[in-house]
């Protein structure tokens, strides 16, 4: 009889607290999504009105991270002193660089993404920190953020709520996800991306190392990174194999599939089909690009400078990697390469200039 009441009082107790969570939440929720509607200036005098409330400034941050980051990160800092939670930091440090890599700042980008807690245990965080490395020429540190990766907790997705029982609610259902999660995904993306790093490093025995230790755990042949790897090391007799596997599934290709085969063409001379497919790649239909249409025309651009300068027509080279830079004024072989040009055309004043952005990339 005495255990029978007493698992009715826990079940009470467990009802109370699901209550309790629930009565906590709704307004938290009605009022977040009357703020949502709000503009800048009423979300202004909202903060002014409810200090302590941090959806407002977590809502000002997103209308702030559009065009002026460092208002995105005063009151993301803001939102972050009201909480007072390591988790919810660590998704509004991801916010803030999300919001200064948005408007072309890198370094700031990359000391916020750098939290400890979402390079050990947000997958995503973790290669996109490492991609912006790479990209700034940054290729040891790109491999240490990766090698730092521990687990993919789930509960850094619910890390951003920060109302303190919908965040401890949803954290409890994604650790109950994460106790099914084998971490066999997360390491197959970790090998994948560091493959690319050594791949754009040069140093292609380890990136060849990486994708066959990917292979032991995965049926996911990444065959367009292996027809890469093999063009720029000049065993063509390898890329041909996945030249071949590539083109039996041409309907499922994306952008940088045709990249890689533009690059093997390229090796064998083929310089007219080369140039056809990364004319095609930088073919700007619209003004308003999204990140893929934007990596798939920056590549395109990058493809026909490399192109003219295995021409040797360096001049017509110099033209497509300024292109790059308008998309990406930190990308590091861009950068290189444009120094290479300005050196084959003896323009000293333009090689000294982007021999120092070199290494102003490589010592912020």
């Amino acid at each position: 009889m005495f255990r029978i009441k007493k698992s009715f009082v826990l079940i009470a107790i467990i009802i109370f607290i699901l209550l309790t969570l629930c009565v906590q939440t709704i307004p938290k929720m009605q009022y977040y999504s009357k703020m949502r509607q709000s503009n800048l200036v009423e979300l202004e005098a909202l903060v002014k009105e409810y200090p302590n409330y941090p959806e407002a400034y977590i809502l000002l941050g997103e209308k702030y991270g559009k065009s002026i980051p460092e208002k995105a990160a005063f009151n993301y800092k803001k939102a972050v002193e009201i909480v007072n939670n390591k988790k919810f930091e660590a998704a509004m440090d991801e916010y803030i660089a999300a919001a200064y890599l948005k408007n072309g700042n890198v370094v700031e980008a990359v000391e916020y993404y750098s939290n400890p807690i979402l390079i050990k245990n947000n997958l995503t965080t973790n290669i996109l920190l490492a991609n912006i490395l790479q990209t700034i020429g940054r290729y040891d540190e790109a491999i240490y953020v990766l090698d730092s990766f521990e687990k993919n907790d789930f509960w850094s997705l619910a890390s951003a709520e920060p109302d303190m029982f919908s965040r401890m609610r949803l954290e409890f259902w994604y650790n109950i996800l994460s106790s099914f999660d084998d971490g066999s995904y997360a390491k197959n993306m970790i090998l994948h991306a560091k493959a690319i790093v050594y791949y754009e490093k040069g140093d292609y025995e380890n990136a060849l190392y990486c994708l066959n230790e990917l292979l032991k755990n995965s049926n996911n042949i990444p065959v367009s990174l292996f027809l890469r790897i093999y063009t720029a090391m000049g065993d063509l007799k390898n890329a041909e194999k996945y030249y071949k596997i590539l083109n039996k599934y041409e309907r499922s290709q994306n952008f940088m599939d045709n990249y890689s085969k533009a690059l093997y063409y390229m090796a064998l001379k083929d310089y007219k089909k080369s140039e056809n497919i990364f004319r095609d790649m930088s073919n700007i239909s619209n003004k308003d690009l999204d990140s893929d249409r934007i990596s798939k025309v920056l590549y395109g651009f990058y493809g026909l400078g490399a192109l003219n300068i295995e021409k040797a027509n360096y001049k017509e080279a110099i033209k497509y990697f300024q292109k790059v830079l308008e998309y990406r004024p930190y990308y590091y072989n861009a950068v290189v390469k444009l120094a290479e040009c300005y050196k084959k055309t003896n323009d000293l004043k333009n090689y000294n200039k982007y021999n120092l952005k070199i290494k102003a990339l490589l010592t912020y």
